[in-house]
C-alpha cells in the first residue's frame, strides 16, 4: 500500500497585504494538515527604515502555529536580484532547516514565487511544484532593469507548472507573449479578507472606525495611497460637484510635497474644505472603513501602465460590505460592471455619484455584492489555489476554476 504523501508549500513571499490576508486562513480546507512556510524578507535599508536594529539583522524562524512558520529576513540591499544564487542562499538554507523538522514522510513540496527573481530559489530548493504567482507587471518596478526582469519571466514561465495571475489583463499580456505556454497561463483575482466580510450587508453606511468619526455625512470615500495612480482632476471635480459630501481619501501620502502635475493637484484638492485625508488605518479596520462610506470611489487613472495591468485589492475588498461602488474603466474593474458602477469620463462618474445621492447611496445590488464577496472570501480561494498548485492538467485546473471564476 502506498503511503498517503505531505503536501507543503513554501511561499516566496508573502510581504504583501493581499498575499499574507489568503494565506490568513491557512490550512486550505482540503488539506487541513498540510504545512507551510512562508517569506518576508527585507533589505537593510527598509529594515533600518522600520527601526530594526543593525544587530537584530539576519533570519529569524517563528512558528506561527502546529501548521505554518514564518520566515524573517534582513539581507543586503539588492543581493536578490543582482547576486541570486548568494543573496538566496539564506532562505534556501531555512527553507532546507524547515523541510528537515517536518516528520510526516513521505513529503512532496511545493514553491510559490511572486517576483520571477525567485526562480533562482527554485533551482536550490527543488520543489516538485512551482507556481509564478504573478500580482503585477514587475519591469514597471525596475525600469531600468526592465530586460532582465522579462528575462527572469520567461524563464519563470517556462519552468512553472502554473502562471496563476491576479488581473486579467496581465494573464492576457502573458499569453500573448508566451503562447506556448499560454495554456497554463490562469487567472484568479484576489479574494475577500474574511474580516471584511459582515453578517448582512450594509444598506446604509455603517459606523466608521474612532479615526473617522468627525467626518460628516455623506461619505463619498477611497481607502489606498495617495500617489500619482489617483485620477487627480477627477477627484478635484468630485469634490466641487458634491460640495455638501465629504471627500475622504484613507490612505498614506507619500510624496505629496514635489513639483509633477499630480502632487500639484493634490495639494490644490487637499486644501478644500469638504476633502478629508487623515492618513492611514490597520488591515484589520478596512471593512469598517469600507462600510462608513456612503459610496466607495475606484478612482484610479485607467492610462497609467501600473493601473492598466493591475487587479486593485479594494475591488474585493470592499465589495463584502455591500456598499455602493463607482469605478473608472479599469480592464480589472470592468469584469465587475454587473455588481459596480463604471465609468469611462469623469462627467460620467459624477453623474453616477449623484444618481446615488439622490436614492439614499442605494442601488439594489447590495445584497449580489455581499453574497459574491462570501463566495470568494479569502478560505474559498486559498483552497483553489492550493488544489491548482497539485492540478496535473488543464482539466483538473479548470475545474477547480469554477468555484472562482470571476463574475461576467
Amino acid at each position: 500500500m502506498t503511503a498517503t504523501l505531505t503536501q507543503a508549500l513554501i511561499v516566496a513571499d508573502s510581504s504583501w497585504h493581499s498575499t499574507r490576508n489568503l494565506l490568513s486562513t491557512w490550512p486550505p480546507a482540503s488539506q487541513d494538515s498540510a504545512p507551510l512556510l512562508r517569506f518576508e524578507p527585507i533589505d537593510w535599508q527598509n529594515a533600518r527604515a522600520r527601526g530594526i536594529k543593525p544587530w537584530n539583522w539576519g533570519v529569524h524562524s517563528t512558528r506561527i502555529s502546529d501548521l505554518e512558520t514564518l520566515v524573517t529576513a534582513e539581507l543586503p540591499p539588492g543581493w536578490m536580484k543582482s547576486f541570486p544564487k548568494l543573496g538566496q542562499w539564506p532562505l534556501a538554507k531555512a527553507a532546507h532547516n524547515w523541510l528537515k523538522q517536518i516528520d510526516k514522510q513521505p513529503l512532496e513540496k511545493a514553491l510559490w514565487i511572486t517576483y520571477p527573481f525567485y526562480l533562482e530559489l527554485a533551482s536550490q530548493i527543488k520543489p516538485d511544484r512551482l507556481v509564478y504567482y504573478n500580482l503585477d507587471d514587475y519591469t514597471l518596478y525596475w525600469p531600468q532593469k526592465a530586460d532582465l526582469v522579462r528575462l527572469w519571466e520567461a524563464r519563470t514561465i517556462e519552468r512553472a507548472n502554473w502562471t496563476i495571475c491576479v488581473a486579467a489583463e496581465r494573464a492576457r499580456q502573458l499569453r500573448q507573449t508566451f503562447p506556448n505556454h499560454a495554456h497554463k497561463i490562469l487567472h484568479v483575482p484576489h479574494s475577500a479578507p474574511e474580516w471584511t466580510i459582515p453578517d448582512q450587508p450594509f444598506y446604509a453606511p455603517g459606523s466608521p472606525p474612532i479615526e473617522l468619526k468627525e467626518i460628516p455625512q455623506p461619505i463619498l470615500g477611497y481607502l489606498g495611497g495617495l500617489e500619482d495612480r489617483l485620477d487627480w482632476s477627477l477627484l478635484i471635480k468630485i469634490a466641487d460637484r458634491f460640495p455638501d459630501a465629504s471627500l475622504l481619501l484613507v490612505g498614506p501620502k507619500p510624496g505629496l510635497d514635489g513639483d509633477h502635475d499630480w502632487q500639484l493637484q493634490a495639494r490644490e484638492l487637499l486644501a478644500k474644505p469638504n476633502v478629508y485625508a487623515p492618513g492611514g488605518v490597520s488591515q484589520h479596520k478596512i471593512g469598517d472603513v469600507y462600510a462608513s462610506f456612503s459610496v466607495n470611489l475606484i478612482p484610479y487613472l485607467a492610462t497609467h501602465p501600473f493601473n492598466h495591468v493591475c487587479s486593485p485589492t479594494k475591488i474585493l475588498d470592499s465589495m463584502g460590505s455591500g456598499r455602493p461602488t463607482v469605478t473608472t474603466a479599469l480592464p480589472e474593474s470592468q469584469i465587475y460592471r454587473r455588481l459596480y458602477q463604471v465609468e469611462d469620463s469623469h462627467d460620467g462618474f459624477c453623474d453616477r455619484i449623484e444618481i446615488l445621492l439622490k436614492n439614499d447611496c442605494r442601488d439594489g445590488l447590495e445584497q449580489t455584492r455581499w453574497k459574491y464577496a462570501f463566495s470568494r472570501r479569502s478560505v474559498v480561494v486559498m483552497d483553489a489555489l492550493y488544489r491548482l498548485t497539485w492540478a496535473e492538467s488543464l482539466d483538473d485546473a479548470n475545474r477547480v476554476l469554477e468555484s472562482v471564476t470571476p463574475i461576467g
